[in-house]
């Protein structure tokens, strides 16, 4: 609820307009008929008059009030229980009695024959307390029901104290008026400090209230400077405000706050008038209560405020993560009003964190530089806390059990006296935390912790929003350089492709030159078809659609045949390789073929990117559990970005000015998605561009092989028996929309001395099939008007070609394609480009059984 004095212009510009009616007033009853006047004016009820409480505590006494038009007027007396037991529970105790609605609130709907004889539908009564006893009521109702506000509740408190200090106020200077006998007593019994003050300012006297604002006692207050004897009253504020009213012989008041003889601070109401000889009378009362409310009210408004601009600034620097943190520590500080403010990421297993972004006042305690802290070293205690999400609050270091001793000291070498943090979790796990440091003892309040919860919240979601992002961005840029490069990698075969086709066109080709531009074309077809096989290979592995062919294998094999592939480039750059393998077997369960790829990947990494006659080292180790193969080489090495995407997908950097090595980047991807699918983990390191690299990977250690399968004899000998015949005059039926491509492989068969018809369509190719009975069909899969598959299926049908060869000739090249032309009746399946020898390799074998 917000207070109105300091909210609201409207209540300022009341206040003035009540203390200015009240001043000039001098009779209790003029006071409080104004005051009710003017209040109900203001919150718009239609009753508003003050009861006095019988010392029973049960039975009550209307004094004065304003009632408007056609109101009843009070009852002058009766009992407070007639209106319900709940009146006396609250009021009694303190607490303000407010209900919005007579008949529907449960404390009074069973009593509302006695409210409504009375015109009251709604009903606010704020207790005043004197020498802590119930002693009166400000009472304000309304006739129908109404809802009242906290704005309402506190108006009418403040006019109680104001209105109940003036009318005591009126009750004593008359009383000095009549009677300086009786003013003694009366002072001694106000509820408010009450000190007189000579022309010199020495106290002449001070009430019983006043006393507890003093840290002497009665009888040595008389003929003490004020100062002295009342440090409360001795602000400069309150010393201007005595000097205005003995010059100018008009009453002032004002609010400010003291400390208490005993410790503490309170806020205190200070009214001062002028009195016989150029003294004073300076009455005062502790406010505390409603102050605080005010300054609990503004807080909580700062601290919205805060985190709605928090989020703004946030907003604007959505790019930058880093500035994010720096933004929120700064603000953070700001309304704390502490000297640093910190930002700490913890590692996966908390153990660890980053403390980073830090906003230091550095004024008042030292630069807090990013660096990587061990979070037991905060305290054993306090680690606890922050890994189970709760809030750590230290008020003073130096004397806390929890961190006396050598975390107090590490504190304090960082100018930290006290401490507070909030841990940030996210599925049960802390993933950071903010903390800030005080350099003097502090008391943390809940209202401190939930606004940097907030903070610590806020910045949290939108830099992982950030970072996501930043991500997806980043993502996208690898994604375009990956095509980029892809585009160059095929472009370059295709230029000499390009120009033999031109020459072969051309004509006037001798027997050495076609044979010259046959086999450039062969290379550079197979050098397409490896990339593409590239491709498709990272895409089945990394989704998960590889079987492993499992069995246990050597790793000495592994490596072995890893480097008779790759040992042509290390040749070819002048590469000096070292290879130490360890004694005995190094037996692991998995894909030799799979394995051997890893293992030739890594190590053609290392020598495509070590310059010319650099070293290479492989070493293979056992372990208790592991199998261990590292490459080291001394090549250009990697930035630590480079680093920490090199086995992602797309995340090729550009680590020579050229692309002379040539590849996709993509061979590391391919390594991590392998070596994981055997159970394994692959690692990196490099110190820096310029320092080499070193690969390892690691694989589960195989202990007990399998009993070895034999194969039948039966299929032993069919192994070994070799088809050797020749093709002879066989008939070959080539399917195939794409022209070229149909009229190619038909002179591809041609020339290996087969008879070779050509069509075109699906259903041409049926009717070709029953006149010609071919024995050999080789089928593209994406035909337009029946597809491949389905073409199989008939043929299979058909008396004349049920026994025919039948060839998936497709650019297709998924494991699901070739389970789907295997069910549809296929023997075999070639992914294009389709070379000679696979041709020749299956129209040999035609004779001795499927291959």
């Amino acid at each position: 609820m917000h207070e109105p004095s300091s909210l609201n212009a409207r209540w300022r510009a009341f206040q003035l307009k009540l203390a200015d009616q009240l001043k000039a007033l001098s009779s209790p009853t003029a006071i409080v008929e104004t005051a009710t006047r003017l209040l109900a004016g203001y919150l718009g009820a239609s009753h508003c008059w003050y009861t006095e409480v019988g010392a029973d505590g049960h039975t009550f006494f209307s004094r004065a009030g304003w009632f408007g038009a056609g109101m009843p007027p009070m009852p002058s007396s009766g009992r407070i229980d007639d209106f319900g037991p709940a009146v006396v529970a609250t009021l009694g105790t303190g607490s303000d009695f407010v209900v919005d609605d007579m008949a529907a609130d449960a404390r009074t709907a069973a009593f509302v024959a006695s409210y409504r004889a009375i015109m009251i539908g709604a009903l606010l009564a704020v207790p005043i307390f004197k020498d802590g006893r119930w002693a009166a009521n400000l009472n304000v109702a309304k006739p129908d029901a109404y809802e009242w506000t906290g704005d309402d509740i506190l108006v009418t408190r403040d006019v109680a104290e104001r209105t109940w200090s003036a009318v005591e106020n009126a009750l004593a200077q008359a009383a000095l008026r009549q009677e300086r006998d009786r003013s003694q007593y009366i002072f001694d019994t106000l509820s408010e400090g009450l000190v007189l003050l000579a022309a010199d300012d020495t106290l002449s006297y001070a009430n019983d209230a006043a006393l507890r604002f003093s840290a002497l006692p009665r009888e040595a207050i008389v003929g003490k400077p004020y100062r002295e004897a009342f440090p409360a009253l001795a602000g400069a504020e309150i010393v201007a405000l005595l000097a205005r009213v003995r010059a100018g012989r008009k009453a002032e008041s004002a609010e400010q706050a003291c400390l208490l003889p005993g410790g503490g601070q309170a806020w205190i109401y200070v009214r001062a008038n002028p009195s016989l000889e150029d003294g004073l009378a300076v009455f005062f009362d502790d406010v505390s209560a409603r102050k605080l409310a005010v300054l609990a009210a503004q807080k909580a408004e700062a601290h919205k405020t805060m985190l709605l601009d928090l989020d703004e600034q946030l907003r604007s620097v959505a790019d930058d993560p880093a500035m994010m943190m720096t933004v929120a520590t700064r603000e953070l500080a700001r309304i704390l009003g502490v000297p640093r403010v910190g930002y700490v990421s913890m590692d996966e297993a908390v153990e660890y964190g980053v403390v980073g972004h830090n906003y230091n006042d550095v004024r008042r305690v030292p630069e807090l530089p990013a660096r990587v802290e061990r979070l037991d070293d905060y305290g054993l205690s306090l680690a606890a806390d922050i890994r189970a999400g709760r809030v750590m609050r230290v008020s003073d270091l130096a004397s806390d059990p929890r961190t006396v001793g050598a975390a107090a000291a590490a504190h304090a070498e960082i100018g930290a006296r006290a401490s507070v943090a909030a841990p940030i979790q996210r599925d049960g796990k802390t993933v950071a935390f903010m903390f800030a440091h005080h350099d003097q003892s502090r008391a943390w309040s809940d209202e401190d912790v939930e606004l940097m919860r907030q903070t610590a919240a806020r910045t949290w979601d939108a830099v992982a929003r950030a970072q996501a992002v930043l991500a997806l961005r980043e993502a996208d840029r690898r994604k375009d350089e990956f095509l980029a490069m892809l585009a160059h990698e095929l472009r370059n075969p295709l230029a000499p492709i390009s120009s033999a086709a031109d020459l072969l066109r051309l004509g006037r080709l001798d027997e050495t030159r076609v044979r010259q531009t046959s086999g450039i074309i062969s290379r550079q077809v197979k050098h397409m078809t490896g990339l593409i096989d590239d491709l498709l290979d990272v895409s089945r592995v990394t989704r998960g659609l590889v079987s492993l062919e499992r069995r246990e294998v050597d790793a000495r094999s592994v490596v072995s045949e890893a480097v008779e592939q790759v040992k042509p480039l290390i040749e070819l750059r002048r590469h000096h390789l070292e290879v130490h393998v360890a004694p005995g077997p190094a037996h692991v369960w998995g894909d030799l073929k799979r394995l051997v790829q890893c293992v030739a990947n890594v190590l053609n990494n290392a020598a495509k990117y070590t310059p010319e006659g650099g070293s290479i080292v492989l070493h293979l180790r056992t372990e208790a559990e592991q199998v261990v193969i590292t490459v080291t080489d001394n090549g250009i090495g990697m930035t630590p970005d480079t680093v920490a995407h090199a086995f992602e997908l797309f995340a090729q950097a550009e680590r020579t000015p050229d692309r002379a090595q040539g590849g996709l980047g993509i061979g590391l991807a391919l390594v991590k998605s392998l070596v994981e699918l055997h159970g394994g983990r692959v690692a990196l390191h490099s110190a820096g561009l310029g320092q080499g690299s070193k690969f390892s990977i690691h694989l589960p250690r195989h202990r007990q092989a399998p009993a070895p399968t034999v194969a039948p004899p039966q299929a032993q000998a069919q192994a070994q028996a070799a088809p050797d015949a020749r093709a002879g005059q066989a008939r070959v039926m080539v399917v195939d929309d794409n022209v070229d491509a149909a009229e190619v492989l038909a002179a591809l068969c041609e020339l290996l001395g087969y008879v070779v018809t050509v069509e075109h369509s699906s259903q041409r190719a049926i009717e070709r099939a029953r006149q010609e009975r071919p024995e050999v069909c080789l089928i593209d899969i994406g035909l337009p008007d029946m597809d491949g598959n389905e073409l199989a299926s008939r043929l299979r049908r058909l008396p004349e070609t049920a026994g025919s060869m039948l060839v998936a000739v497709t650019g297709y090249g998924q494991e699901k394609d070739r389970e789907a032309a295997q069910a549809s009746g296929f023997d075999h399946y070639l992914v294009k480009p389709v070379d000679a020898e696979q041709i020749w390799a299956l129209l040999q074998a035609r004779d001795g059984g499927k291959a």
